[in-house]
């Protein structure tokens, strides 16, 4: 599934903060073992960036990636999506106690009658209650797992979750809760999530290798020594469907540490505001907060059947890092490590 990687194993990392660390020794290490095809990174600290990349872009090729390799970057999407409900908020589209009632009206029968009294802001914070996944969710193809769950399926399983379950009001990690925004956002929008997205926060922010469609120059998906299929997400899409480069993301830290003017409508500082708890990390409308020595950092990360993601950024220092990987590398435990996560705040 689409998977934020909060794993046991980052939960116990404690480290100091490494922002010289050698990432191109890792990357080297990581592709030399076999178990990834590629990775592409990149850092900024004392405003310096710095470009990193190691393997191929498809196994039987002799390209290599670099910085505008485009890799597919599974639920750091959400933080996207988030991006999209703030600048519809500051434009007064929606707000954030907007409700999934006042969108969808009477086109779904709930089941439980608290559902559709959620608020788009409780959706983004992962505090609405909604399960991580849809309860009817049954691929019909696991290398491929949401193909085909479309409008209809989503409308389905809404009509059933949480039948006769009280919904809780904290912190639980819900792929169908931010799919669901998305959807609710593309249709206020009337052009459905992925034009919305591309019209009010990727074309603004100048990112144009990040998209929904695979590009010249993308990595071919790895995992388990083998090639495995890229991923369709449909009505879902919100919540991990994006593609991205290092490039396209080491602009976007650019732009939420101040060091490039905000093209958006709304304040990118309001969007670290933390909202509620989540075990060893907090969570704003958009981001997971981690401490560290030098000051809190925001981040996401992300994964799909191919690749695994990270991206973080420190304001207090201006440093950030983006890793992307096709294979089965641990881009969160390297980036959270080159930012001195140093356990929970």
């Amino acid at each position: 599934m689409i998977r934020t990687i909060l794993a046991a194993a980052v939960y116990l990392l404690v480290v100091t903060a490494q922002a010289d660390d050698d990432l191109q020794a890792w990357i080297d290490e990581e592709v030399s073992s076999g178990k990834t095809l590629a990775i592409s990174a990149a850092s900024l600290s004392d405003d310096e960036l710095t470009y990193y990349a190691g393997g191929k872009l498809s196994p039987d090729g002799e390209a290599v990636p670099d910085q505008h390799s485009q890799y597919e970057i599974g639920s750091i999407t959400k933080s996207f999506t988030d991006l999209l409900l703030a600048e519809m908020v500051e434009r007064g589209a929606v707000s954030y106690d907007t409700t999934i009632a006042d969108i969808l009206g009477d086109e779904v029968v709930f089941a439980n009658q608290d559902l559709p009294k959620i608020t788009l802001l409780q959706l983004a914070t992962h505090t609405s209650g909604l399960p991580r996944m849809p309860p009817d969710f049954a691929p019909t193809d696991p290398l491929d797992p949401f193909k085909g769950y479309d409008d209809a399926a989503l409308y389905k399983s809404l009509g059933i979750t949480r039948d006769k379950q009280p919904l809780g009001n904290f912190y639980a990690y819900s792929n169908l809760g931010v799919g669901l925004l998305g959807h609710l956002l593309g249709r206020v929008h009337g052009a459905g999530y992925e034009a919305a997205l591309e019209e009010l926060v990727l074309e603004p922010l100048g990112l144009g290798r990040t998209g929904f469609e695979r590009a010249a120059g993308s990595v071919t998906a790895f995992s388990s020594g083998g090639v495995v299929k890229d991923w369709s997400i449909d009505s879902l899409a919100g919540a991990g469907s994006l593609r991205s480069t290092t490039a396209d993301l080491m602009r976007l830290a650019r732009i939420q540490l101040g060091l490039v003017d905000n093209p958006l409508a709304h304040d990118l500082a309001d969007d670290r505001e933390i909202m509620t708890e989540a075990g060893a990390f907090d969570v704003t409308r958009v981001w997971h907060v981690g401490g560290s020595p030098e000051g809190d950092f925001f981040w996401h990360n992300g994964g799909t059947g191919g690749f695994d993601s990270f991206f973080g950024f420190r304001p207090s220092t201006g440093d950030a890092v983006a890793i992307i990987a096709s294979g089965d590398s641990n881009p969160t435990a390297r980036g959270l490590e080159w930012l001195g996560w140093d356990g929970p705040r």
